[in-house]
């Protein structure tokens, strides 16, 4: 188990909740039983500050049928491709260890994740600097220091795991190889977990008819579309500070510590969707198409035991006009995609 742990890819160190989470989990009654190994499948690791699903794929469907025809038909391939890596498993491990997650897989949600909701900030094991392959690398300086004695892959919340957070050396137990970690800000906190999603929506970015510049340019041309996404980057900027505990919420805002002044920057009420300081702006597709897929699986009441979106949302939430946009022109590809089973017409 050690040695599969030294070969995995999986970046451990984007994994370990923190209190403030598993606090937030709890009070919520988020659970991830359905969803990890999908989550893992799509991010290739389970974010440690992930909070819950807040769209699914489902959510699509009477909206846009087509890029929904489109994404069940990826959904199912991956699923049974899921089912039968867990089965190939099994079969060799006598001791049964893949048992569970075959077991996982087969109560796998029928409607996969597109969008997941996380908390504002996140652990990562801290950077001393140096050299890999030839390249120079600079140590990680910014953040705050938070070190936890334990990390947790379940919902209990363990307060005195925390020292002091005024404690900028502290130490991680063994099952953390005894590693630094530092607390950064998140400021994205609704991220496109589907894959294919996220390859349609990186077309229209490096394409000439809907890309980044255009959309900005778009959104310049209508008041009426400007004030819409004021509105909604107001939302996710509050969203994203109501999301923090009140512990949280207090130290980043009365602190006088430049590094936690640095957080309470990027992850202030002044900034919006994904940290753009500009409202009038536009960056990242993904960013802007993520939250329209969280709006959208709060209006179909798409959420369940496993979703997030009844549960944690702290404040209504407005139309992400550009969003929109991006999966309005998703939905025009889609009608072009030729699908098994379709008729020659």
């Amino acid at each position: 188990q050690q040695q599969q742990q030294q070969q995995s890819p999986v970046p451990s160190d984007r994994c370990r909740p923190s209190v403030s989470v598993l606090q937030r989990r709890q009070e919520n009654h988020v659970e991830f039983k359905k969803d990890q190994a999908i989550l893992v499948s799509q991010l290739g690791y389970m974010p440690g500050n992930a909070l819950g699903v807040v769209g699914r794929s489902k959510d699509l469907e009477h909206l846009y049928p087509c890029l929904h025809k489109v994404l069940k038909m990826v959904d199912d391939q991956q699923q049974n491709q899921l089912v039968a890596e867990a089965a190939g498993i099994q079969k060799k491990e006598e001791e049964g260890g893949s048992s569970l997650f075959l077991s996982d897989c087969a109560s796998i949600s029928s409607s996969p994740p597109t969008v997941l909701l996380l908390y504002p900030l996140a652990l990562r094991s801290a950077f001393a600097g140096g050299k890999a392959q030839g390249r120079k690398f600079k140590s990680r300086k910014r953040g705050h220091d938070v070190m936890t004695s334990k990390t947790s892959t379940n919902n209990s919340i363990v307060h005195d795991d925390v020292h002091d957070h005024n404690d900028h050396t502290a130490e991680n137990d063994k099952d953390n190889h005894n590693e630094l970690q530092v607390e950064e800000p998140f400021p994205t906190i609704y991220w496109l977990t589907h894959p294919f999603l996220k390859i349609l929506v990186s077309q229209l970015e490096i394409g000439s008819t809907h890309n980044v510049a255009q959309m900005q340019q778009r959104l310049a041309s209508s008041k009426d579309d400007l004030s819409c996404m004021k509105l909604a980057h107001e939302c996710y900027a509050k969203q994203r500070w109501d999301l923090l505990t009140d512990r949280d919420r207090d130290r980043i805002s009365k602190t006088q510590d430049d590094n936690e002044k640095w957080i309470a920057q990027a992850i202030g009420t002044e900034r919006g969707v994904a940290g753009i300081r500009k409202f009038d702006t536009v960056k990242c597709l993904h960013t802007h198409a993520a939250h329209y897929l969280a709006y959208l699986g709060g209006n179909n009441n798409a959420s369940n035991g496993n979703d997030a979106s009844a549960q944690v949302r702290l404040c209504p939430m407005k139309e992400n006009l550009v969003g929109k946009w991006v999966l309005q022109t998703l939905e025009e590809v889609a009608r072009d995609v030729k699908l098994d089973g379709d008729d020659a017409s």
